[in-house]
């Protein structure tokens, strides 16, 4: 006997059928088979119970309706094993929800208890699970996101029993499979309990989806919920927004108020890995990493770095400011997050009051010699691992009170904390035992954390950090940003993951970031990396366009006296307001597409939008190409109605054209095309042509066109720093030529811009 959940629809849907005697079931998409259940398994007294081996057989079925914020439901749930573990099936039509129940709560729920760590990969709990169609079936594609970084390590593959599935607790991400015809696409990923969540490879070669295998005790009324989430026409990016979507609105998380961090929309500057002033500082022994710092002071250099900055009218607004400056202790771990007297002489305060800048402080793992443990004679309550204490210890410390996190972020927003860093996310949960076996401790770690920053208004960058941070932050408002490509060094490719992780980060309200870059190319010698003596950037044009177009923090981290103000500014206003897309910079769907089925892991071509007056604008960027390409503007972009459009490297040549013709390239000759709607009265806005994104909501509002043919004209307010001269371009109708109107921004900020028949015209507001 089986149950459908749900009547056939003219709509796209996701439909569950269910076997009422053995629990096995099949997911179909618009009643075509997409996925078939594996077993259905929980682990109690350290012994497994599946129904493969008929020790966990199905007791009860039952069914139901209801409603919550996807929108009504139609249910399912069945008992195992008198009621001790109990799976239910909700179907939204758009999306199934699979969740795992444990009423009565789970003692010995770890198959290894006398060595946790062991099975840290596995899952202790399998629902849902799927077999993998057979590896000659062309249908399908799949890109999951994985590893550290906002899942920087994805993969692309066939959808087959050889597909390159990651699991585990580094491995499992967010997973896209879609038909290779477009038609549809589903992602797979956690609903709930993202900490804990996880995925092990079954030993029939399908994928079980549960509670992490190290475990030991999963308390009464836990539950953990996995959602497949269902788009048509299946295009990834749309089918992770739609994705997100679904987790934001459970949450309540929104990614409008993601974009009001200060740092996300202010030009910085940074001392991070990669930077010149990377454990270094001016004058320092080139090669030689601090401390100690043989050179100034670091509170000197960066004085130093403002100074110089203002005489190039490069607008920075805060410092990313990395590890050196606090206090490190056992395995170099954080024993005080307070700044050290050889680094800022007289605190981070007189360096915010000198500079003007706001900070952003860097934290990684806690030592186990920390000042603030109460075993250390500190006041707060810390697990706290020595190794040889337990053979799977390693020097690492955790705190367990929320009244730790109040304290810290509270005293240090009297610096000038505007953003905490978590650094080492991945280190931490990986090497803290305790995290791998309380199956609470790691979602409340970071909710804590998150708590204590919203209370504050700091904001919260994630680093390091595995899928499941990434997942966990739609229960956490103050993350707004994560790194989302490994670190920075001149010269090397940590760019090129963006276009892609930037699609998971947007889906969860997250704005993806590139990491600092040096502005000028050429040999800077006096760092402190081993290859001081050749160490540079020269695709400096493509790591600024990059970090721009991702819609993250823009922090260049150049040595003093090394800067390229005018490509700096190419990113921001006068007075440093980042000009950015609506969104984070895209793979496009083409790209996508030729990773499964040619192979091309190299060739880039991403899109970011903006949205003005209802008028879709957009910047395309193509690097690495193995070969020319084409790009539509209705089928790839999406993009209705005729569009005009020019490359960077030569804004005066307008084409109109239905496509964008990309030609083989490498780094350092990458395009960038800016595309305007053609208005109905024939003229089009440009932008600036001298910003990486011309058109930015940063910058123009209220576009307005008239019709009348002895009235044709098109205006856009545009705001900026009082005395900041804009060159705004537009093209007249009939014509090729760009025609620039420029003006200065007036007192009160905004100005309207227009042009017509007459002329071009600047009014002030």
């Amino acid at each position: 006997l089986v149950l459908s959940l749900l009547a056939t629809s003219s709509l796209a849907s996701i439909t569950v059928d269910i076997d009422k005697t053995s629990g096995s079931y099949q997911v179909l998409v618009d009643n075509h088979v997409w996925f078939r259940s594996d077993s259905t398994s929980y682990t109690t007294n350290s012994v497994v119970k599946s129904t493969a081996n008929g020790t966990l057989p199905l007791e009860k079925t039952y069914t139901g309706s209801g409603g919550d914020s996807m929108g009504p439901f139609n249910s399912t749930t069945i008992e195992y094993d008198g009621g001790m573990f109990v799976t239910e099936f909700r179907e939204y039509g758009h999306a199934v929800v699979f969740e795992q129940r444990f009423p009565m709560g789970v003692k010995g729920s770890c198959s290894e208890p006398s060595d946790v760590m062991k099975v840290r990969d596995d899952v202790s709990t399998s629902f849902p699970s799927m077999g993998l169609p057979s590896a000659g079936d062309p249908g399908r594609a799949l890109l999951q996101y994985s590893s550290d970084m906002t899942g920087a390590g994805y993969k692309y593959s066939n959808f087959s029993s050889d597909a390159d599935i990651r699991t585990g607790v580094t491995g499992f991400g967010p997973m896209c499979v879609y038909a290779q015809n477009g038609g549809s696409a589903v992602i797979i990923s956690p609903y709930s309990e993202f900490m804990a969540a996880s995925a092990a490879r079954l030993p029939s070669g399908g994928v079980s989806f549960g509670v992490q295998g190290s475990f030991t005790e999963i308390p009464a009324g836990y539950s953990m919920s996995f959602i497949m989430s269902l788009t048509q026409p299946g295009l990834v990016n749309q089918a992770f927004e739609e994705w997100g979507d679904k987790l934001l609105q459970k949450y309540g998380k929104k990614r409008e108020n993601t974009y009001n961090d200060y740092a996300l929309k202010y030009l910085g500057y940074s001392t991070d890995n990669g930077a010149f002033y990377y454990y270094q500082t001016e004058d320092g022994t080139p090669g030689k990493k601090g401390p100690p710092f043989d050179g100034k002071s670091y509170e000197e250099t960066l004085i130093d770095v403002k100074t110089y900055a203002d005489s190039e009218n490069i607008p920075y607004k805060y410092i990313l400011l990395d590890s050196w400056w606090y206090y490190q202790g056992v395995g170099s771990g954080v024993t005080n997050w307070v700044s050290r007297p050889d680094v800022f002489p007289h605190g981070n305060d007189y360096v915010r009051n000198k500079t003007g800048w706001l900070i952003q402080g860097h934290n990684r793992f806690w030592a186990i010699d920390n000042v603030y443990a109460t075993q250390n004679g500190g006041s707060y309550e810390f697990v706290v691992e020595k190794k040889g204490d337990q053979s799977s210890y390693d020097n690492y410390a955790w705190p367990m009170e929320q009244r730790f996190w109040d304290d810290l972020i509270y005293n240090s927003t009297k610096w000038g904390l505007i953003m905490y860093e978590q650094d080492w996310l991945d280190v931490e949960y990986d090497r803290v035992v305790y995290l791998n076996t309380n199956i609470t401790s790691g979602r409340t770690w970071l909710m804590q954390m998150g708590t204590a920053c919203e209370r504050n208004d700091v904001t919260i960058q994630y680093c390091m950090s595995h899928c499941r941070h990434m997942l966990q932050s739609v229960e956490i408002p103050a993350v707004t940003n994560a790194r989302a490509s490994g670190d920075y060094h001149p010269g090397q490719d940590q760019w090129k993951p963006l276009g892609t992780t930037g699609i998971f980060a947007h889906a969860i309200g997250i704005a993806p970031t590139k990491d600092n870059f040096w502005s000028k190319p050429g040999v800077k010698n006096g760092t402190s990396y081993h290859d001081f003596t050749t160490v540079q950037e020269p695709y400096n044009r493509l790591q600024s366009i990059v970090s721009t177009l991702s819609k993250g923090p823009v922090a260049p981290s150049d040595k003093i006296g090394e800067s390229d103000a005018s490509l700096i500014m190419k990113s921001c206003t006068k007075d440093g307001r980042l000009l950015q897309g609506d969104k984070p910079a895209m793979t496009l769907q083409l790209i996508h597409n030729r990773r499964v089925y040619d192979k091309d892991s190299d060739s880039e071509i991403w899109e970011a939008k903006t949205k003005l007056s209802d008028m879709d604008f957009a910047v395309v960027m193509g690097a690495m190409l193995q070969e020319d390409l084409s790009v539509s503007i209705s089928n790839d972009l999406m993009l209705t109605g005729k569009y005009v459009m020019y490359e960077a490297n030569d804004t005066r040549k307008v084409i109109q054209s239905d496509t964008i013709e990309f030609k083989a390239c490498k780094k350092y000759d990458f395009q960038v095309y800016s595309l305007s709607p053609v208005l109905p009265n024939g003229y089009a806005l440009l932008g600036e042509p001298s910003k990486w994104v011309p058109v930015s909501r940063a910058r123009f509002s209220n576009l307005e066109y008239g019709t009348e043919s002895s009235n044709a004209f098109v205006s856009v307010i545009a705001e900026g720093m009082e005395g900041e001269k804009i060159d705004v371009a537009f093209l007249a109708p009939k014509s090729m030529t760009p025609s620039v109107v420029s003006c200065v921004i007036p007192r009160g900020s905004k100005v309207t811009v227009s042009m017509s028949n007459t002329g071009g015209q600047c009014t002030p507001l």
